[in-house]
């Protein structure tokens, strides 16, 4: 692929005077971009290494790098399906790239990028154009002066966030660039489909595969985390939030936050289904691939070498299920986010009876600070206005707001529990399990649910006495 990754690079950080010495940055893992024949880009390599340098984030299983590479991707395709290099682009050129980018259909015929998904690329593209210039050191190639080889322009936009801030930025645009679309409404992976992969997950005949997959699968459906988060996710972080008891919360890297953490509450139930995980499949894959002593402490793993898990295999993972079940909406990674997020808010609806409309849960969520914060650390938005798309779907009244989430987590171990139950069944059926391996892994479920019962209820006992 023309989008590769580097494992482990290092690079030149500064010379010491003082201990006369040249000091290296740390080992991390980059995109390389390189042309169809093989042939590196250097121009957009030495982009990147810069975005590296001004602190832009780079992780395992992709990050802003890895973003930024597979936009500049397309513009290095069309300067070498043209056979011309970024400083013979002229604006007829770029127009011609953007009509390209519209213009592009999938196997069904439908439009294969939005307006939105376009402009982002455009906009990276000029971002990458601007220090090619600067690069080469060459005059009027591409700004906003009317002698420009490719002439931008300077869009300026406010924007209003909780309350009376204002905030305004800048970015570069094109003549060419598509108009605004309509806002796409975040709506979450359907039940039907999510219950048609759940059960082609636990049919898998491979064990290993079948453990690993339904606590990966898990870990997406309970913590509402970012396809990325997930995989940055350690067994260390497991083991804390068995270590808190009655109410384990579980680390989430946050990391549009520049790699802030927030901490979920998880039941005992799902922590469950991830130890069943860690101790049946990822210690042997470890143990027999690179060794214990080797152990990264990454909780996803390749069952192949015992790598960590990339973000990349788990979209991969789930387009193979989508076409395996015949689903025909969309089913990807983040919309098990937004399932995550409707579903608790949905869930706190069912709670209430003075329900009345969108305007009066944006009138609670403006002026309702606790709440405010509590939905922030869930789901890790940087603004709380970041939620205002899911209002469509979900609106409610958070007075007793407490009492409410542990009902609304109640219920949802319930359902998991139930879910489990009938797994079971059908892999005692088909053979995938026998009966002894069931019935312990039932108990140990049913005992973590008994726990979870337990602990909503003396949280909510203790509520009403403080009331």
């Amino acid at each position: 692929m023309p989008v590769k990754t580097i494992k482990d690079y290092v690079g030149f950080s500064y010379y010491s005077n003082i201990k006369k010495k040249l000091n290296l940055t740390k080992s991390q893992t980059i995109p390389y971009v390189t042309y169809d024949n093989g042939i590196p880009c250097y121009e957009v390599n030495l982009y990147l290494l810069s975005k590296l340098e001004e602190g832009k984030s780079t992780r395992v299983g992709g990050g802003t790098l890895r973003t930024y590479a597979n936009q500049l991707i397309h513009l290095v395709n069309f300067c070498y399906n043209n056979n011309i290099t970024f400083t013979q682009l002229t604006d007829s050129h770029f127009s011609l790239f953007i009509r390209g980018l519209i213009a592009k259909r999938d196997s069904l015929g439908n439009l294969k990028r939005t307006g939105k998904q376009v402009r982002q690329i455009g906009t990276q593209c000029i971002h990458f154009l601007i220090y090619v210039q600067d690069f080469y050191h060459l005059d009027n190639f591409i700004g906003q002066d009317k002698g420009c080889t490719i002439r931008i322009k300077i869009k300026k936009t406010s924007q209003k966030i909780e309350g009376n801030k204002l905030f305004n930025s800048e970015s570069p645009t094109h003549n060419s660039f598509p108009s605004d679309t309509p806002l796409k409404r975040r709506h979450a992976v359907s039940e039907d489909s999510a219950m048609k992969v759940w059960e082609h997950i636990n049919n898998e005949p491979n064990r290993e595969k079948r453990i690993r997959d339904v606590a990966l699968y898990s870990f997406l459906e309970t913590t509402g985390a970012r396809n990325s988060e997930v995989h940055m996710a350690t067994v260390k972080d497991i083991d804390n939030a068995l270590m808190q008891g009655d109410a384990p919360l579980l680390r989430v890297t946050t990391l549009k936050r520049n790699n802030h953490e927030r901490f979920i509450p998880v039941p005992q139930a799902f922590l469950s289904t991830i130890i069943q995980y860690i101790r049946k499949v990822r210690r042997k894959i470890i143990k027999r691939t690179i060794g214990a002593a080797n152990d990264h402490g990454y909780l996803f793993v390749n069952l192949n070498n015992g790598e960590p898990l990339s973000a990349e295999s788990t979209r991969r993972r789930m387009n193979e299920w989508k076409t395996a079940c015949g689903i025909k909406e969309s089913f990807h990674p983040h919309l098990f986010r937004h399932a995550f997020i409707t579903n608790t808010l949905k869930r706190i609806i069912l709670q209430h009876n003075n329900i009345n409309n969108t305007d009066d849960f944006r009138k609670h969520l403006l002026h309702t600070e606790k709440f405010k914060l509590e939905l922030q650390q869930w789901s890790g938005h940087t603004n709380i206005s970041s939620l205002n798309t899911y209002i469509d779907l979900v609106f409610a009244d958070i007075n007793g707001y407490q009492k409410v989430y542990d009902i609304a987590s109640l219920v949802n171990a319930a359902e998991d529990i139930l879910v489990r139950a009938n797994t079971l069944a059908s892999q005692i059926k088909g053979k995938l399990i026998d009966i002894n391996e069931a019935t312990s892994d039932f108990i140990e479920l049913v005992e973590a649910f008994k726990n979870d019962v337990n602990n909503a209820a003396s949280r909510v006992k203790e509520q009403e006495i403080e009331q």
